[in-house]
């Protein structure tokens, strides 16, 4: 599969947590729940102190 294209996530969700959870009911009641997070972050010490105003995908 192709890369995802960077442009089209908002720069302010691009570093930070980000959550799917999805959750099933029958009847009013839930059965399950399935929650997905992944953290991306900066693994440079001075990018995570000071981080650029627009994210820089190649770190």
């Amino acid at each position: 599969a192709d890369a995802p294209n960077t442009g089209l996530i908002p720069e302010s969700d691009a570093v930070g947590v980000t959550v799917v959870l999805i959750t099933c009911t029958y009847r009013g009641q839930e059965f399950i729940r399935i929650g997905y997070y992944v953290n991306n972050e900066y693994t440079d010490p001075e990018l995570r102190e000071n981080p650029p105003v627009k994210p820089d995908y190649t770190q």
